[in-house]
């Protein structure tokens, strides 16, 4: 019984090596995708007794945020939206408008015969005075338009830290299982 758990052992650990390879493999084309070279050559993993580097979680979260393009992308978006609604204010409306209109009214003449009024037609000319035109629908939709693109930062932000939060935390189980592995189990 006991060479048969070793055997039945070894099978799985040649098990768990295949699929550590295999793991491996996807993980390597992954990065070769992530850093847009497809053709990206196998490295090595160096010395065993190489000292693994301390991160320090606040300066290599600072490092992502700064890097991302995706935030930078919305960070610009969000400085156009800002410009957009300093170009708002700063807007008028057409001088001049012209609107008509045209309608059947169903309403029944007061005083005669009974029937409905019939085909009306509306005709209206204005101007806007520049002291009270303010865009304020203009400034309004542009300023909306900010917080919706400070919303987007925001969650990007978050959604950025969240999976920081995430990998960094495999990044320390893996140093601390490196270092176990040195200190005690190998030796």
């Amino acid at each position: 019984p006991d060479v048969l758990t070793a055997e039945v052992g070894a099978q799985h650990v040649a098990l768990d090596l295949v699929s550590a390879r295999t793991t491996a493999e996807a993980s390597w084309r992954l990065l070769a995708v992530a850093v847009a070279e497809p053709a990206l050559p196998r490295g090595s993993l160096g010395p065993l007794d190489a000292a693994l580097p301390d991160l320090e979680r606040e300066a290599s979260l600072a490092r992502v945020l700064r890097d991302n393009p995706d935030l930078a992308t919305a960070m610009r978006e969000l400085e156009r939206e800002r410009a957009g609604v300093a170009v708002a204010h700063r807007v008028m409306r057409p001088d001049l408008f012209l609107r008509g209109e045209a309608g059947w009214n169903r309403e029944h003449v007061v005083d005669g015969p009974v029937r409905p009024i019939g085909w009306q037609f509306g005709l209206e000319v204005g101007f806007s005075l520049p002291a009270v035109n303010k865009n304020r629908g203009g400034v309004t939709a542009a300023q909306a338009a900010v917080g919706a693109a400070e919303a987007a930062v925001a969650n990007l932000r978050l959604t950025l830290e969240s999976r920081f939060a995430i990998e960094f935390a495999d990044y320390e189980r893996a140093r601390a299982a490196v270092q176990a592995y040195r200190a005690d189990i190998l030796p």
